[in-house]
């Protein structure tokens, strides 16, 4: 994986994951 990532798409990468994770995790609780 060779993504290159200016700082502002970084920050906004980690920022988004959190909810991606939850959204992730709360599918699979819901089967």
């Amino acid at each position: 994986m060779c993504f290159r990532y200016t700082d502002n798409d970084k920050d906004s990468f980690l920022m988004t994951l959190p909810k991606q994770l939850e959204l992730i995790s709360s599918f699979y609780n819901d089967r």
